[in-house]
């Protein structure tokens, strides 16, 4: 049985904070490797968890802000060092609309950006879509952030599920997203008095927590109202225990 983990690489905000990066996780199943999302800096922490962009097998973008995809134009540079020889090619999965932003950004610094075919491939795919990936099935859900915004739901054989949401307002395809996951890791952008639909607040999450039968939370992307209002606090005593709730940090690593 292959080994399944996720370990948060950056688990802050686009805020800069001394102990909190921008968002970015690693999901390791058996020797497979996929970094999801890849904010700022964060090939310097792929190296600080003793991975490396070569041993990468995929990339996966939830949506087109800088705080989850600055990392990957430093990437696509680093790729033309002639020493970074890749076996393989990385391959990329992205919305449509985050393929543009990613295409017009290599366009305008032109063959820096650009690195041959045999060392990247970009799949672009939509909510709905479910494909296999480092012997995971993921699935793409639609989730209320960004026009070009995908949330994913990664399944082992065995049937051990992480669910990654990435940014999102309150919507209806969370619960289906997070449906009975062993990790869900989720955003809690706002304090109840700051909510919007663009982020996730401790009401937000309580709610998807009661129904969704998720075994463990794990809350990031928390802005600094958030911090001030110990939202994780407030998840907490709303859940009575109903689901365990970990404040993550940069670092960190879940083991499933």
């Amino acid at each position: 049985m292959n080994s399944f983990s996720l370990t948060a690489l950056g688990t802050g905000t686009a805020l800069p904070e001394p102990d909190r990066s921008t968002s970015a996780f690693l999901i390791a199943h058996g020797e497979k490797r996929i970094l999801f999302d890849i904010g700022d800096g964060t090939l310097q922490r792929l190296h600080m968890a003793k991975s490396h962009i070569l041993t990468l097998d995929a990339l996966i973008l939830s949506h087109a802000h800088f705080d989850h995809l600055a990392g990957v134009f430093p990437l696509l540079f680093a790729l033309h060092v002639p020493a970074f020889e890749r076996t393989s090619p990385l391959h990329i999965y992205l919305s449509a609309e985050t393929f543009s932003y990613v295409r017009r950004t290599q366009e305008v610094f032109g063959k820096w950006l650009q690195p041959p075919a045999e060392k990247v491939v970009f799949h672009t795919i939509s909510s709905g879509d479910s494909f296999s990936l480092c012997g995971l099935r993921v699935t793409a859900h639609a989730v209320c952030h960004d026009s070009s915004s995908l949330g994913f739901r990664f399944k082992s054989p065995n049937g051990v599920i992480i669910a990654l949401p990435s940014d999102t307002g309150p919507c209806d395809s969370l619960l289906s997203l997070c449906q009975n996951a062993d990790l869900a890791v989720l955003e809690c952008g706002l304090s109840d008095e700051f909510a919007n639909e663009m982020h996730l607040a401790p009401k937000d999450l309580i709610s998807l927590l009661r129904q969704a039968n998720v075994k463990h939370a794990a809350i990031v992307h928390r802005y600094p109202v958030a911090h001030q209002a110990n939202v994780v606090e407030t998840i907490r005593r709303g859940l009575d225990k109903i689901t365990k709730i970990t404040a993550a940090k940069d670092g960190q690593v879940f083991v499933l």
